[in-house]
């Protein structure tokens, strides 16, 4: 179930820009992506990518660096996006 959440948040951002030029093709690339991997992590190690993260997290100190690093990405895109527009 976690991965066709994590597969449906990113065709949803391929509907929300669907209309801006080349975007609608980088996330349905990605969504297809995610998919992909998800379907034969599930195969080959029995969980999917989430599940993964989440046993790893059990024992990692680290547990908290992969999931800031994707949060500061996501935040660090966003605001590239939108700089020129709130620079005015």
């Amino acid at each position: 179930m976690d991965a066709l959440v994590a597969v449906a948040v990113i065709a949803s951002l391929y509907l929300a820009f669907r209309r801006i030029g080349w975007w609608k093709w980088f996330w349905l690339a990605n969504a297809a992506l995610v998919g992909v991997f998800e379907l034969t992590a599930r195969l080959v190690t029995g969980k999917t990518l989430s599940q993964q993260y989440w046993a790893w997290a059990q024992t990692s100190p680290w547990w908290w660096l992969p999931a800031s690093l994707i949060a500061v990405g996501g935040i660090g895109l966003a605001l590239h996006l939108v700089w020129r527009k709130v620079r005015r």
